[in-house]
This record gives structure tokens, sequence and C-alpha cells, in this order.
């Protein structure tokens, strides 16, 4: 009768075992990817540092939920972020104080490292573009930038018919470019399609009278992007413009995209 028992001990002290090495297994695996996670992030921040030429620079770095230890196992990391980036830091202080957001895609973990491509996001806020818009045409010099229904709402210091103007205009990109594309006018409670006021406001030198630009025609405005950097999409936003630009991955390699890059220099080496 004391065999049985005996079985039932055995294999007890069996599963015991399985499940303890098992648990030591997951806790070594685990120590392993916070370990592995922490230099991979560590690196990154060096390389952002080497780019920007800012030593003191923290950036935010995300990894993706995968476990690193399988990512790096593939040899590749399917997507890297890197955020609070600040425009100045990247050359790109012509628009704005802000921060810049950084994706970068498939970044292959051989030697040297490899990015297939990266991604930058930032928005612009409304003051930056409101001196841009100033700077590049008299016409819309001193006017109050916002928001509306989706569209660039661009209030004016001018009057017509003796009512405050402003004026709803798409955003769009032509190249490098920004393109702004008046839609409509809004006077008092009252709108009008643009095209229908173009010719008169034009006819009264920008609704004053005077010799002031039409404030109602389209205009593009190129915007100083960083070396390596394009434009890839606009949104007018409520805190300001959210651009997207699309980043060379060689631009990043060689620190020419950043404000401390030589161009010649491998940050990721």
């Amino acid at each position: 009768m004391a065999f049985p028992l005996y079985r039932f001990t055995r294999r007890r002290r069996v599963v015991v075992i399985v499940a303890t090495a098992l648990a030591l297994l997951v806790a070594l695996g685990v120590v392993s990817d916070v370990v592995l996670t922490h230099r991979v992030e560590h690196r990154l921040t060096e390389a952002m540092r080497c780019v920007t030429g800012d030593d003191s620079l923290n950036p935010g770095v995300s990894l993706g939920s995968t476990p690193l230890l399988l990512q790096m196992a593939s040899g590749e990391l399917r997507t890297v972020g890197i955020t609070g980036l600040p425009m100045d830091s990247l050359g790109a202080g012509s628009l704005g104080s802000g921060d810049v957001d950084l994706t970068l895609h498939n970044v292959d973990v051989g030697k040297p490292p490899k990015i297939e491509s990266v991604d930058a996001s930032t928005t612009v806020a409304w003051d930056a573009v409101t001196d841009r818009l100033g700077s590049a045409d008299g016409g819309l010099s001193g006017a109050t930038l916002g928001e509306q229904d989706g569209l660039l709402a661009v209030t004016l210091t001018q009057q017509l018919l003796g009512q405050p103007v402003k004026v709803l205009m798409s955003a769009t990109i032509d190249g490098d470019a920004l393109v702004i594309t008046p839609e409509t006018v809004v006077l008092g409670n009252r709108q009008l399609q643009a095209s229908l006021l173009s010719g008169l406001s034009g006819g009264l030198g920008g609704f004053g009278g005077g010799a002031g630009e039409n404030p109602l025609k389209s205009r593009t405005v190129k915007l100083d992007l960083p070396k390596g950097a394009s434009l890839s999409s606009v949104a007018v936003r409520p805190t300001g413009l959210a651009v997207d630009l699309t980043i060379a991955p060689i631009a990043l390699r060689d620190g020419s995209f950043g404000a401390g890059g030589s161009g010649v220099k491998d940050c990721l080496a």
C-alpha cells in the first residue's frame, strides 16, 4: 500500500522541480530582456546625441511591445520610437521651438545597423506659423491664425464692408513647400466663397484701399527643412500645424540631419 503513495510523492516532486525550472527560466528571460532593453535604449540615446551634437539630450525611447529578445533573435527591430527631440537640435529651428518625434522602421541589428526608413512628426505652433507666413508675404502680416473645421483660420487686420474678415484656407504640400488656398471668407455671420471676393479684394488693394498684397490669393511658402528631410503631409490642428516628414536614413546615420552633424561621422556605428 506504500507504493502508490511513493509514486504520487515522486511525481509531485518532479512537477515541482519542472515548474521551478520553468519559472527560473522565465525570470532569467525577463531579466535578460530588461538588461538588453536598457542597453539598446542607451545606445539609441547616444546615437541621437551624436546626431544633434547635444550631449545632455535625453529623449524617450520605445522599442515596441514585442520582447526585445525575440526581436533580436529575428535580426530586426520592427519599430523604434524616439520622442522629445528639440527642433533646434535637429536644425529645424525655423519651424519653431517644439519637439520632433522619430519613428525608425525595420532596423537591422547587424553591424553596422541598417534602417529601412525613418518618419518624423512635429507640430508647428501658431506663433511660428504666423511668423513664417508674415515674413513670406506682407498680405498676411498681423493676421491671427487658428483652426476651424479642419481648415487654417486666418483673421485679418483688414475689414471688408465694415466687417471683420476671417479666411478659411486649406493647407497642402507641394514638394517641400506649404501651399495655403483660400476656400471660404467669413464676414460676421455670413460665409462666402473666397473666389467670389478675390477680384474685389484685389481691386480694393488688400481690403483697405492701400497697396497691400491680396490676402485672398493662394500662397506657397518654402519651409526650411533639415538636410535629408522632406515633407510627406500637413494637417491643421487646434494647437498648430501638424507636419509629417520623411527622413533619409543616411542623413540620420552620418549626422547631417541634425544640428550637430558633420555629414562624415557614423552616428549608428
